[in-house]
């Protein structure tokens, strides 16, 4: 029986393409042992509430997002495969309480934390949003995404921190070496006892790299951060994209062991297939 577990993925209530019962139903076809969902949903601050507005769930369906989910559950939860509700929530420093409420509103069983917005520039949306910066002003756009990184990891809003180097998305780089600040940023990580993910959408983007490089990932193992792969899958045929090798990965990084989740408590599991 397989021992694979992901939990970063998305459907039709936020940016996904299937619904929650079909992403459920793919996992179970692929011979996952466990899948979560992890829609975007966020209080979102009027500066950034029109650029959000097309891939983040509106707050007010959370009540229905629960109840789909319990509907799936009970539909096809069995002895050897299991789904766990989360949430994919953003890093705003001027919404960070209402979020923290909206958190404890519900019975997630994990919550990932992330940062779409370099202040009120989305770092992932388009490539053509970045092509007319100045390289000073992608320089800039880094220093306040690390910025907002590190704030979220201390922020006690998440369990598992989300592509921790998302803004090379688009192969779009700083001039500025942000190794320093991002080892600043995992060290939070793990003083606060956050997961970290690898993310293994990035080998599919302009950047054609996991989230994150590799010299980080090596960085949260000297740190012995807790690290799991997830495809941020938003299609059901990508439930099991790039797992296999984001797990060998985690081998290769000297782990045994990789995590899972129920009720907000992280288990750490046997790292085998």
């Amino acid at each position: 029986m397989s021992q694979i577990r992901t939990y970063h993925n998305h459907t039709t209530f936020s940016d996904g393409h299937n619904s929650m019962l079909e992403l459920f139903q793919a996992a179970k076809a692929a011979g996952l042992r466990e899948i979560g969902v992890s829609d975007h949903c966020s209080v979102v601050p009027e500066s950034c509430r029109p650029k959000a507005s097309a891939w983040q769930m509106d707050t007010a369906r959370l009540d229905e997002y629960c109840a789909q989910f319990a509907q799936a559950k009970a539909q096809l939860e069995d002895e050897n495969f299991s789904v766990r509700l989360g949430l994919e929530i953003d890093y705003f420093p001027e919404t960070l309480e209402e979020n923290r409420q909206l958190v404890r509103q519900y019975p997630f069983d994990y919550v990932i934390g992330s940062v779409h917005f370099a202040g009120t520039f989305p770092v992932d949306t388009s490539s053509d949003l970045w092509k007319p910066l100045s390289q000073e002003q992608i320089d800039d756009v880094y220093r306040v995404y690390w910025q907002s990184l590190k704030e979220l990891a201390n922020s006690g809003l998440a369990d598992i921190i989300a592509h921790l180097d998302l803004p090379k998305k688009f192969n779009f780089r700083p001039t500025w070496d942000y190794t320093a600040v991002a080892c600043e940023v995992l060290q939070d990580i793990a003083a606060n006892d956050l997961a970290l993910e690898i993310n293994t959408a990035g080998w599919y983007k302009d950047c054609q790299e996991q989230y994150p490089a590799l010299p980080l990932l090596q960085q949260a193992a000297k740190l012995k951060i807790p690290l799991l792969a997830n495809p941020d899958a938003h299609e059901v045929q990508y439930v099991l994209r790039g797992i296999p090798e984001g797990r060998q990965m985690i081998r290769d990084l000297g782990y045994s062991t990789t995590v899972a989740f129920a009720k907000r408590r992280r288990l750490n599991i046997p790292l085998v297939d």
